[in-house]
């Protein structure tokens, strides 16, 4: 499971065997794992120190700050590092994360669309790069020939109002590009699902009969109609995550007016895995996707659509990108007591009443799958109170600095009734 940077809290990449601690004064403390990843917080919110963080000499982005800061780490291990925000007093960032990427590369192009459904380009851009901020397994073999790829896009459309989803490889980044998608070397070959019988998918079955390729053109020749509507690309289906209703769908965790497209690819004619992808709603492109340097590292190049792997689920959206993350189904082994939700949050040392609270405030409409929270039983006192006299009980009593028994119990139960689980450290 993933943790949430957002309150504090490291990977698990990075919650084990810590190395590099350091507690300094005003409250500061920083440590890595090994050369895994390295994390800062200031508890007056104002750190200005050259540390050692342990990692091989490179350019880090902050993922607390969405990636805004960068970091560098010079070939001793040390890194400047400053955090000036009382309201969220912590700096941390990952090997293998995100990094200001080394690559350059210019392509261009627009994004038209006509009244009949069709349309040329691709956006355009400089650089290297993207920015759409998701948590994305970006490691790993390249997966050969057609592979299951999902694609769910946050698309909050009108009654009657259908969308479509084109793309491919930039013809800026790749010869042979042509408007015929058979012919073109940025087309990539898919194969449809299908999805469902009912009326909900009377137009999905329709417009997917004769759709081959993921391309950026509209409609390909010979491609299926609804009731004399021409599809304006590769059809995606409205889904819900509320079982019973019409359009729900296991794959979707996240809410409603999330599109699905369901497809067979052939991960071989991808960019080294990776593809492009827009939006099409009643014949209108979605906005250009914001570019910045700090969102991923392993993308082939800078783009202003959005960026998919393929063989995996790419969760995107009009105003931000969820995550890229492996395609689990009933028929896979998932966490019983999860639901299918993959983020805890540590929340160590927080006091039971606040841990309550931030369960109904903020962690239960937010996918959250629960909380870590430290040790629970009475524990010894050292002097200075650190944080691992937690770790050294002395009954089984539960009445530490977090609260009483009372006031865990009152914890526990207005966490779950909004669907969050406790762990205990």
């Amino acid at each position: 499971m993933e943790s949430d940077w957002k309150h504090g809290c490291l990977p698990k990449c990075c919650c084990r065997n810590i190395e590099n601690a350091l507690e300094g004064p005003n409250g500061q403390v920083s440590f890595a794992r090994g050369n895994k990843g390295f994390f800062a917080m200031a508890k007056q919110g104002h750190m200005d120190e050259t540390l050692q963080t342990g990692l091989l000499t490179g350019k880090f982005c902050d993922l607390i700050t969405d990636f805004k800061k960068k970091i560098t780490v010079d070939g001793s291990g040390n890194a400047h590092i400053v955090i000036d925000n009382s309201e969220e007093p912590i700096l941390a960032f990952i090997v293998g994360g995100p990094s200001t990427p080394s690559n350059t590369g210019v392509h261009s192009g627009t994004s038209n669309t006509n009244s009949s459904g069709t349309g040329s380009g691709t956006g355009s851009g400089t650089g290297s790069g993207i920015g759409t901020g998701i948590v994305s397994p970006t490691n790993g073999p390249v997966p050969k020939g057609f592979h299951r790829t999902i694609i769910l896009f946050e698309g909050r459309t009108a009654p009657g109002q259908d969308l479509f989803i084109r793309g491919g490889i930039d013809e800026g980044h790749r010869q042979g590009c042509q408007h015929t998608a058979a012919a073109s070397a940025c087309a990539i070959p898919i194969k449809s699902h299908d999805l469902g019988s009912s009326d909900h998918f009377a137009k999905y079955n329709a417009w997917r009969q004769g759709d081959s390729y993921l391309d950026w053109y509209g409609a390909e020749p010979g491609q299926g109609d609804y009731h004399g509507q021409t599809p304006q690309g590769t059809p995606a289906v409205w889904t819900t995550n509320q079982p019973g209703k019409p359009g729900y769908n296991e794959l979707n965790t996240y809410g409603e007016h999330f599109w699905l497209v369901d497809i067979e690819m052939d991960c071989d004619k991808t960019e080294n895995g990776w593809f492009e992808v827009k939006a099409v709603i009643n014949n209108n492109w979605e906005s250009n996707v914001p570019g910045n340097s700090c969102h991923y590292g392993n993308v082939p190049y800078r783009s202003q659509n959005h960026w998919a792997r393929c063989g995996m689920k790419n969760v995107l959206g009009q105003t931000k990108d969820f995550k890229i993350a492996t395609i689990k189904t009933q028929g896979e082994y998932r966490d019983p007591h999860c639901d299918g939700k993959q983020v805890i949050v540590e929340l160590f040392e927080w006091r039971f009443a606040d841990i309550a609270n931030e369960c109904e405030r903020f962690l239960g409409d937010k996918d959250f799958c629960g909380v870590q929270v430290s040790p629970v039983t009475e524990h010894v006192a050292i002097f200075d109170r650190p944080w691992y006299e937690r770790y050294q009980p002395v009954s089984y009593k539960i009445e530490s600095r977090s609260g009483n028994e009372t006031e865990f119990k009152d914890m526990v139960n207005r966490c779950k009734n909004v669907g969050i689980r406790y762990m205990l450290s």
